[in-house]
């Protein structure tokens, strides 16, 4: 049959794909201001910090992150509500992960675990989206990724 197919006469034109690729770049920037300000608080917080030097919240941290799941035995010894560890350093820990995950899911990030355990005070756009610094450098360090650009977990991320 000659019947058009859904899609024609609905392209965008230049000036809406060009509207809607600074719209996602404005969204991209405001999302990295929204998690460098949370790695910062959290980088210049004493309890958290200690916290961090638990070898059991760095463990229960990366598997929560994925970085290194544990089995299942092993995750609900660690994640016991009933556990002197879970209760003093774990938790607190975790409810201060809370705005910086929001923040990050907001953009399509995963939780910077490496930037945490490191005490950085920014997100390394350039290191994560395999940017060369003179490019990050020149959009500024809070620059959206480029086109295809492709995160940690090897999803593309859209600018």
């Amino acid at each position: 049959s000659d019947s058009p197919a859904w899609s024609d006469g609905r392209a965008l034109d230049d000036a809406s794909s060009q509207k809607e690729r600074e719209k996602a770049i404005a969204h991209m920037r405001k999302g990295l201001e929204q998690v460098n300000q949370c790695l910062a608080q959290l980088a210049d917080d004493r309890d958290f910090q200690q916290d961090l030097s638990v070898p059991d919240v760095k463990k229960a941290l990366r598997h929560w992150t994925g970085a290194e799941r544990l089995d299942r035995d092993e995750a609900a010894a660690l994640f016991d509500v009933d556990t002197y560890n879970f209760n003093t350093h774990i938790r607190p820990c975790m409810n201060k992960l809370m705005r910086l995950q929001h923040e990050c899911k907001a953009i399509s990030l995963p939780l910077p675990l490496d930037s945490l355990l490191n005490r950085e005070r920014e997100f390394d756009v350039g290191k994560y989206f395999n940017v060369s610094k003179k490019k990050a450098e020149k959009k500024g360090k809070t620059a959206a990724p480029s086109e295809g650009g492709k995160s940690a977990g090897g999803t593309a991320v859209a600018a």
